[in-house]
């Protein structure tokens, strides 16, 4: 019987470019503190990995070859609360990337990216912040160009007050997750990837 080390961090690849779900699990191999669970082509390679063992991160294709990553995503974040879900796309579309956040994705990062940034994105969302690493500048404003709800704006003012999720929670009578939801996507808005960066867009923009 295989023997986990619960210090590590063991992360699975969904992809189904072999030759790209070969280079980030040899990436992930190679820093000490990552373990790799798996590396799978399909969802239900990824779900059968997903159901024998521990794994605390999944790096995710939004676009596997005739299925959706968002998909798998949707399906298993509520199932798996302390698993992260880092998302690759290769062409940006702020409706997916929007619809990614929503699903509970922890992070978007462009394909494009170096295999650092990847790893920084793993370790950044099992840290609880979140990461939109997309090909260039213009790329993030795309995704920021979209205008905040009112539920969003009323969650940033609370976030500048200091209030924690479940004091929010408690506040608009709404549940944790209900209010990591908005908050990610308001991250995605502002382009921010901490609440404070967030916070400080909005004032800049006005919004608070």
């Amino acid at each position: 019987m295989q023997v986990v080390d619960a210090a590590l961090v063991r992360v699975l690849v969904v992809d189904d470019h072999t030759m790209f779900a070969e280079a980030v699990a040899r990436s992930i191999e190679s820093e000490l503190d990552l373990e790799l669970a798996g590396a799978v082509t399909t969802i239900e390679a990824a779900e059968a990995v997903l159901t024998s063992g521990r794994v605390d991160a999944v790096v995710l294709d939004i676009e596997l070859n005739g299925e959706s990553g968002i998909d798998l995503l949707r399906n298993w974040s509520s199932r798996l609360p302390d698993c992260s879900f880092v998302l690759l796309a290769t062409s940006v579309r702020r409706e997916s990337v929007l619809e990614a956040l929503e699903c509970g994705a922890a992070a978007v990062i462009s394909k494009s990216r170096p295999a650092d940034d990847l790893i920084a994105a793993v370790r950044a969302a099992r840290n609880g912040r979140l990461s939109i690493l997309l090909e260039t500048a213009a790329d993030a404003d795309q995704i920021s160009e979209l205008g905040l709800t009112d539920r969003e704006v009323g969650i940033l003012r609370l976030l500048a007050e200091g209030q924690a999720d479940s004091e929010i929670a408690e506040a608009l009578h709404i549940s944790r997750n209900t209010v990591r939801t908005h908050v990610r996507r308001a991250f995605a808005k502002l382009g921010a990837s901490s609440r404070l960066e967030a916070v400080a867009v909005a004032r800049r923009h006005g919004v608070l």
